[in-house]
């Protein structure tokens, strides 16, 4: 990948400049972080689906095992990168007089495998460097010591099932782009998230005991089309835990969660993918006990122009936080419509958004066609003071913490809306 070559480069002069006088390099991180996102175009990144572990958060997932990490550990990370999971795993790891010794017994303990070469050797490059942090001495050269990383690798994953079987801890930060795949789940088909599929297809192979720590986008936790993704992977799964992280970094705007938990095939543990704040009291009243929740149903570039002809309202007619009941768009559709009063809220929302819930009252007699970036609230009374009493519910701040805790991807579902509590 271009960029990568000229932070391989600087990372090497590390190790030679160490290897003369160690003295001089109190730190080697302020080189072997994060900076190297810097010399990746974003676009690039985005296109591959790669992002790269902070060492902040490859810290924290490291040390979300449910099992401590020790001189017989095998831990693998199936997509490494640059390398961030296994260096934080290493330094759960012993450290002997001699940076020879110590890769020795480190490259039979860490394994790490990536489809770019320059990111192996990256990684590789890192646990070198971070041996000779903790105290080993430099008593070879470079490539013999690289060379005694024997379990970090070029190839796909999917590709060493074989391998990853093995593992004792399997650390997980996986693409997280969408691509179509001829594979045919229980829970998707066509084009689906990398995370998922990863994430799925590596479970299979792990055996009873093995402990995870999973980084993932928070779709997968808490977006409506995985609900059937997560009933799939979690009876495989004991003892998890959800910890629901926020944003990647600043760079990229994909809010995450880890998942951890130990392998148990032979039991059923079911994982609490919502926080306590999302979960909220049994029997607590919610906005599905008032208001009908459907999406709109019209798909402006798919659904052709047929059938009656109704008002037809998009988020670009709607005006924020009012009423509208002159609807000034009509279209023809032969689908679902919906009769005024109801409170349409736009769909794509985000956690950087100042409220997430951004709603119009729509009244009038007439039915209404609505687009699918809309989601529909009728009131099940038909009660026109009902919407105006949620119009207020929405501007409350519990509302975003609600939302925020509940579903941290771009697009707000009918489920997440369907459960906002309701506090009137």
């Amino acid at each position: 990948m271009e960029g990568f070559a000229e932070y391989n480069t600087k990372l090497e002069q590390v190790f030679y400049l160490w290897k003369k006088d160690s003295s001089s390099f109190s730190n080697h991180s302020n080189i072997t972080a994060s900076k190297v996102r810097e010399l990746i175009d974003i676009t690039t990144l985005r296109e591959s689906g790669v992002f790269f572990t902070s060492d902040a958060l490859a810290e924290k997932a490291i040390n979300s095992f449910n099992v401590p990490i020790d001189d017989t550990a095998l831990v693998v990370d199936p997509t490494c990168g640059s390398g961030s999971l296994l260096v934080a795993a290493s330094r759960k790891l012993s450290v002997m007089p001699l940076a020879s010794e110590t890769l020795r017994q480190w490259g039979k303990q860490l394994c790490g495998i990536d489809l770019f070469p320059e990111f192996v050797y990256c990684t590789k490059l890192r646990i070198v460097l971070e041996s000779l942090v903790r105290g080993a001495k430099a008593d070879k050269s470079l490539s013999e010591l690289l060379d005694l990383l024997i379990n970090i690798h070029t190839g796909d994953c999917l590709d060493n099932l074989s391998v990853i079987a093995k593992a004792t801890h399997l650390a997980l930060n996986p693409p997280y782009s969408n691509s179509k795949t001829t594979a045919r789940y229980s829970w998707a088909n066509g084009k689906i998230n990398n995370a998922a599929i990863y994430y799925y297809e590596l479970s299979l192979v792990l055996k009873d005991g093995c402990s995870i720590s999973a980084i993932l986008p928070d779709v997968l936790r808490s977006g409506s089309r995985f609900a059937a993704w997560r009933s799939a992977v979690e009876p495989a799964l004991t003892n998890s835990n959800v910890s629901v992280e926020g944003r990647f970094d600043k760079q990229t705007d994909i809010d995450i969660f880890i998942l951890n938990g130990l392998v148990n095939k032979k039991g059923f543990d079911k994982v609490e993918w919502q926080t306590a704040e999302t979960l909220g009291k049994a029997g607590s009243l919610k906005l599905r006990d008032f208001f009908e929740v459907a999406v709109g149903a019209v798909v402006p570039y798919r659904d052709p122009h047929e059938g009656k002809l109704y008002a037809y309202i998009h988020p670009k007619t709607l005006p924020r936080w009012g009423e509208i009941s002159k609807i000034p768009e009509s279209r023809n559709f032969l689908g679902r419509v919906f009769q005024p009063p109801f409170v349409a809220i736009r769909r794509t929302s985000g956690p950087r958004d100042k409220h997430r819930a951004v709603p119009t009252l729509v009244l009038g007699k007439r039915l209404v066609a609505v687009e699918n970036h809309l989601i529909v609230l009728t009131p099940k009374n038909g009660s026109l003071d009902k919407c105006r009493e949620l119009l207020k519910l929405l501007e409350e701040k519990y509302v975003n913490e609600f939302l925020n805790s509940r579903i941290r991807c771009r697009h707000l579902t009918v489920s997440a809306i369907s459960e906002i509590p309701w506090r009137f």
